[in-house]
């Protein structure tokens, strides 16, 4: 795969959670952001887990690696998601995304201590704009409110946080088991966020299929679609 794939690919994926984090934040308000983030995860994990079976890519873990993806999962897809979707509910979408410009600054320092990965200074001028553009959010929305509103920021900086470690702990995965397969991850860290919502709420899972078998036809297909592009 040459760069031009790499590089279309992560446009893509960008372009396609975007376009889903504008529904997210309409359920988040509408219902919480943890039963958002339920119906995510388990559109999620029955897609993956399809495709696993469909492709037939599977191999064998390890303890440890399966483990680090389960933690990944829980901190990441679960607990960090919850806290993203609120700042969705707060801040609005947009604003919340721009504030990941931050992850690549902890991935990126994770990687030049702990995965010998080099920080260019490309990378490190962009990093240094995007914190710029946070700040003119900012600015923004003390403008258009009269407040910092520093509490949605925080829930969206917990969020992103905590979905960097879940990143950086798939990543560590990686270096221990490389054959492993992208399904599969995504199966196991799918799993870890499904313990995670079971943790916290074990009856949680009755409300959010109650409630999305009560929404319209138009809002299910809508709900799942964006599910689907966020996964």
């Amino acid at each position: 795969m040459n760069s031009l794939e790499v590089y279309a690919l992560g446009i893509g994926a960008n372009l396609a959670f975007s376009t889903a984090s504008m529904v997210f934040s309409i359920y988040a308000k509408r219902f919480s952001s943890m039963w958002i983030n339920q119906v995510k995860v388990l559109v999620a994990i029955f897609c993956f887990a399809l495709a696993m079976l469909v492709s037939q890519k599977m191999v064998s873990i390890g303890t440890y690696p399966f483990l680090l993806l389960l933690l990944s999962g829980l901190s990441g897809l679960c607990i960090g998601d919850i806290f993203l979707f609120r700042a969705f509910a707060t801040l609005g979408a947009g604003r919340s995304l721009v504030l990941y410009s931050f992850q690549p600054l902890m991935l990126g320092i994770y990687g030049y201590f702990f995965l010998s990965q080099l920080f260019t200074l490309n990378q490190t001028l962009a990093v240094i704009c995007m914190i710029i553009c946070i700040f003119i959010f900012m600015l923004e929305r003390n403008h258009s409110t009269g407040s910092w509103d520093m509490k949605s920021f925080t829930w969206a900086f917990l969020g992103i946080t905590l979905d960097a470690f879940g990143v950086m702990l798939t990543r560590s995965a990686y270096e221990l088991e490389p054959s492993l397969e992208t399904f599969q991850v995504n199966v196991i860290r799918c799993l870890g966020a499904l313990i995670g919502f079971l943790l916290i709420s074990p009856k949680s899972y009755l409300t959010v299929f109650k409630d999305v078998f009560a929404l319209r036809k138009r809002e299910q297909s809508l709900l799942v679609g964006a599910a689907v592009c966020g996964c």
